[in-house]
Parts: structure tokens; sequence; C-alpha cells
């Protein structure tokens, strides 16, 4: 895509989303389990098209709440680092996710 084209903006949900592999089995109760690699990612319907279209080229836009939390500033953080991409991010002052602020 090129620069001269058109934005797209994806206005909803931001998540982090945590990617582990590989795994074998789900571990019963509180068990664990060694895994190889462990990542963390930009999701959500809003967070990862935006994102996925970034990395195709395009210039994208985003705009949604995220918790002003060490899990927000992670996603914020991974947001911010795609040059041709930006996030207007809503971040809740109290330091709660968004799911966790009172109607």
């Amino acid at each position: 895509m090129t620069d001269g084209g058109p934005t797209v903006v994806a206005l909803g949900v931001h998540v982090l989303d945590v990617l582990v592999r590989p795994v074998e089995a789900i571990p019963e109760g509180q068990g664990g389990q060694l895994v190889e690699q462990i990542r963390a990612t930009a999701a959500g319907t809003a967070g990862g098209t935006a994102l996925t279209l970034a990395k195709l080229g395009a210039r994208t836009r985003s705009a949604g709440a995220i918790g002003r939390d060490p899990l927000g500033d992670l996603l914020v953080e991974l947001l911010g680092h795609l040059r041709r991409r930006r996030c207007a991010a809503r971040r809740d002052r109290r330091g709660r996710p968004p799911a966790l602020r009172r109607a």
C-alpha cells in the first residue's frame, strides 16, 4: 500500500494477548508447564486489525480505551512501535482497566 492511499481507522476493543508455545496439554488445577516461548501482542477487534493492516503497509489509526496499569502501558508501548500507526487511547486515571470501571 502506498503513502498516498486511504487511512484505515479502527475504533473499538484493544486487548493485550499473551501467546505461549508450544502447549502440549493444559495443566490441571493450579499446575504449571515449561514452554519455549511467551510473547505479548496487541489484539482485539480494533487493536489487532490495525496492527495487522499496519504490518501490511497500510496507514492506520486506532482509538479505544486502554487501562492505566502495567498491562495497559505494555499495550500502548507495543502499539507505538509501528511507525505508520497512531493510537488514540483513553486511559483511566485511577489505574484500573476500562472493564473494571463503575458505570
